[in-house]
């Protein structure tokens, strides 16, 4: 088994409630997030979420279906519900700064099988979680604007 561990965060101008926002809606993940070719909620029920994401790679496609457990604007919790990985948990953190900014987190930790499966979910997984932060920034100034310096 081979395990992976991504902690990223970054501090934005934006409210938590924008950020929130923009990581919970799973529906629009494929208009920005690299690879990601589809994505959808697949049920709601109280404040479980079950969503799908479809990532293609070199024409190898990878369905990932997680288990979501929202805490609104403060947290949302992360469980693999089906893929190829053995195992998937995390969390995206929201938490409102002294000076009205927001310091956006992102914990995941990832076991995977050893072999074939995993040198390709590995290249997925280095180019989209590495930088999932990043890319949820780069959509906060698409959708709200820069915010203030």
């Amino acid at each position: 088994m081979v395990q992976k561990a991504i902690h990223r965060y970054a501090i934005v101008s934006h409210s938590c409630q924008e950020m929130y926002a923009l990581v919970s809606d799973v529906g629009a993940y494929a208009q920005f997030l690299p690879y990601c070719v589809s994505a959808e909620i697949l049920s709601t029920k109280g404040n479980i979420v079950h969503g799908q994401m479809v990532f293609s790679y070199f024409g190898l496609s990878y369905t990932v279906v997680t288990q979501n457990t929202m805490e609104p604007f403060g947290r949302i919790g992360l469980s693999l519900l089906q893929g190829d990985m053995q195992a998937l948990e995390g969390q995206w953190l929201f938490r409102d700064m002294q000076d009205g900014h927001c310091r956006v987190s992102l914990d995941l930790a990832i076991d995977m099988h050893d072999g074939w499966t995993y040198r390709v979910i590995n290249r997925i997984l280095d180019r989209v979680a590495d930088t999932m932060v990043d890319r949820f920034v780069e959509r906060a100034q698409q959708v709200y604007g820069f915010g203030e310096a």
